[in-house]
This record gives structure tokens, C-alpha cells and sequence, in this order.
């Protein structure tokens, strides 16, 4: 059953993640949507169900550009630096499970747009458009779905469960940019 998530219930876990992760300097966001919360941890993944729901994220500040980032670079190294393939397999491993995991997601969009890009270098301003047009639209339809949910009770959004985030704009941006300017440290 359900249970509604306390600002305490929130603290709590920050502070759990803290502790466990004091040998990594870090940043934090809270993400507002709905259905659990997950609490994700170098030591200890947590996961607790609640009617809103919010991904306490984190990230080592000086070395990621975006949430997601690690996780594309590491598909790019399996496979032998194929962007086509890198994405198709994260799409795959997307299709596995249900819900959101925002690290898989913004690595999904970084890996797009770099194939993209790098497939055709005259598409960089395109993607660069397309990454801050799907982000717009993304909110527009979360608005809808949510004022439709408040108003007959049914969510319409077919991102409801995908909010648009920062670090999802910037992982098409990068990927964007490194498709035709390489990848930093190549």
C-alpha cells in the first residue's frame, strides 16, 4: 500500500546517502513525479513506495557533465565506440523494466544525438533545436497530463513518467556537440 513521503522521510535518506558515499564529493537533486521514491547509493539502493515520488540522484560534480554520463561511456566502451549500437543496446536494456531510472534514460538521449550527429555532421543545429523542442514539449504535455489528472482524474501525458529535467537537456546537448566535435579526452 501506498504511503504519502515525508519531508523527515526525505532528510533521512539524504543523510543515509551521505554517510555512505563521504569518500566521493557529490551533488544531489530531488525530482518530483510520482509512484516511488529511490534512494540510490554507492553502498545501499533503496527503494520506498509512496503516491509522489521523487529519484535523489547523485553524481560526482567534477568529472560528469550530465546524470547519465558514466553510464554512455560505458556502453560507447562496450561497443567498440559505435554510437549506433551503443544506443540501440540501451534502448534494449530500457525496454526491461518498467519506470524511470534517469541515468538510462539521459545516456539513451546522449547516445542518440552523438549517432546522429556523428552520422551526419550537418544535423548538429538540427539536434540542437530537437533537444530543446522535445525538452519543451515534454513539459507541455506533463502540464496537460496534469491538469486533465486534477480535473477527471486520468493523467493523459504519454510522458508522465518521464519528466523533462536539466540533465536530460544536457545529455542531448553533449551528445549533440561531441558527435561532431569528438568527445573530450579522445
Amino acid at each position: 500500500m501506498s504511503q504519502p513521503i515525508t519531508q523527515q522521510r526525505i532528510n533521512e535518506l539524504l543523510k543515509d546517502i551521505e554517510k555512505n558515499s563521504q569518500k566521493h564529493e557529490t551533488s544531489r537533486r530531488i525530482i518530483l513525479g510520482r509512484k516511488s521514491l529511490t534512494c540510490e547509493s554507492d553502498q545501499t539502493p533503496k527503494v520506498v513506495k509512496c503516491t509522489t515520488y521523487a529519484n535523489i540522484c547523485q553524481r560526482q560534480a567534477a568529472k560528469d557533465r550530465f546524470l547519465g554520463e558514466d553510464t554512455a561511456m560505458q556502453y560507447l566502451r562496450d561497443n567498440s565506440d559505435n554510437a549506433n549500437l551503443a544506443h540501440e543496446r540501451i534502448r534494449n536494456h530500457r525496454n526491461t523494466y518498467a519506470g524511470l531510472r534517469e541515468t538510462d534514460r539521459n545516456a539513451e538521449h546522449y547516445l542518440y544525438a552523438l549517432y546522429k550527429v556523428r552520422e551526419n555532421n550537418q544535423q548538429w543545429g538540427t539536434f540542437h533545436v530537437l533537444t530543446y523542442g522535445y525538452s519543451s514539449y515534454k513539459i507541455y504535455l506533463n502540464l496537460i497530463g496534469h491538469t486533465t489528472e486534477s480535473l477527471v482524474g486520468n493523467n493523459i501525458s504519454p510522458t508522465r513518467g518521464s519528466p523533462a529535467t536539466w540533465d536530460e537537456l544536457l545529455a542531448g546537448y553533449y551528445g549533440t556537440n561531441d558527435g561532431l566535435y569528438g568527445i573530450r579526452g579522445e
